[in-house]
């Protein structure tokens, strides 16, 4: 009876330090306000960094991106690498595309940046620049993703279905082939016929190219991170006095 009367004694005393252990811990962690002139200089330098790296990724494709059949050829369209060396200048062609491609991606992305200067960054809202400066080493290429993306990707969309680019009028070629093949065999071979395709490379060449430029972004944001204290610019070092 003694030793539960005893410890029950010890219960407010027990309470008394919980709160007061988190009235201290509260204490220590005083929340930062910023002054309205602070969030602009921290939006521009946002604005500033994410311009940086996204230009870096769009510069990426000249020299680290290269269009292959399993980046530019869409899956219901394989049949047409399953034939390549059984329809007669089959080949010849997916080269033709995929070296036409090639070039229309590199102009694309060389566009990329005056796109995001002209279109994106000047309407784009930020309402807690400092959660992205003082947050991961790729707050910013996360934000870009989900904020940025879906526009980028209509722009790119319509810019790779432009009827005068190579890619698609040496795709048109590459399909016309196959599929004129395809409508003879399936003549001789009515019981194994085999679709037509009447697919484009346009939405797989696009995830393609939004996956490189964020890969790209990841990397440079990390590496301009590191690299921030070092900047003259105040509003790059911004992200290293944090």
């Amino acid at each position: 009876m003694e030793k539960s009367v005893w410890r029950g004694s010890l219960l407010p005393l027990i309470f008394c330090f919980l709160v007061l252990g988190l009235c201290l811990s509260c204490a220590s962690t005083p929340v930062v306000t910023h002054t309205p002139e602070e969030v602009l200089i921290a939006q521009q330098a946002v604005i500033k960094v994410m311009n940086i790296i996204a230009t870096a990724g769009a510069e990426s494709f000249e020299t680290q991106w290269k269009a292959l059949a399993a980046n530019s050829v869409p899956d219901d369209a394989t049949e047409i690498l399953a034939n390549i060396d059984v329809i007669p200048g089959l080949r010849m062609q997916l080269d033709n595309y995929l070296q036409a491609i090639q070039r229309d991606v590199t102009t694309i992305a060389n566009q990329i940046p005056t796109f995001l200067t002209q279109e994106i960054f000047l309407n784009l809202s930020i309402a807690d620049p400092y959660s992205l400066i003082e947050g991961n080493k790729d707050s910013l290429t996360r934000y870009f993703a989900s904020q940025v993306s879906s526009d980028l990707e209509a722009w790119i969309t319509l810019q790779l279905s432009a009827e005068e680019l190579s890619g698609m009028k040496a795709w048109k070629e590459l399909v016309r082939s196959y599929n004129m093949y395809t409508q003879s065999r399936n003549l001789l071979y009515p019981d194994s016929t085999k679709p037509l395709i009447t697919s484009n490379p346009v939405h797989v060449v696009t995830v393609t190219m939004l996956r490189q430029l964020l890969e790209v972004m990841k990397a440079q944001e990390a590496l301009l991170r590191s690299m921030a204290p070092a900047y003259e610019d105040p509003l790059i070092a911004l992200f290293g006095s944090l």
